[in-house]
């Protein structure tokens, strides 16, 4: 309980009965019950407003934040690799629309070739 042993509380009743005597030892064993119970209390109630207060929740937050940044940072080779994955989907994908481009040129450049033939039959009419 306290730290006290069971031959030690016994040792303490047998104090209390004598000091007491047998007709008030239960109502100060009452009374101390109350004492305490209010003690409980009162140290709950201090307890829930220095939380309130200080607003240690969020001060408990905060200190977790270097604990979950440190599992975001990735190690150099893994950063690396990532940018190297990265920069060849950009590579690939810059080929892609560069071949997309010269295939709509050359399909303009056909639809000029054939416009001008167009007009000289038109001419020719």
């Amino acid at each position: 309980m306290f730290g006290i042993g069971f031959g030690e509380l016994i040792l303490l009743l047998v104090i209390a009965l004598i000091v007491f005597g047998p007709e008030k030892l239960p109502e100060v064993a009452k009374t101390l019950g109350k004492f305490y119970r209010q003690v409980m209390d009162y140290t709950d109630s201090l307890k829930e407003t220095v939380e309130k207060e200080l607003n240690l929740e969020e001060f408990k937050r905060i200190n977790n934040i270097p604990k979950e940044v440190s599992q975001l940072v990735l190690p150099k080779e893994e950063v690396e690799r990532r940018k190297k994955e990265v920069l060849e989907r950009l590579k690939k994908k810059q080929q892609e629309d560069a071949k997309e481009d010269n295939n709509g040129k050359v399909s303009d450049d056909l639809n000029a070739e054939e416009k001008p033939e167009q007009n000289s039959e038109i001419e020719n009419d």
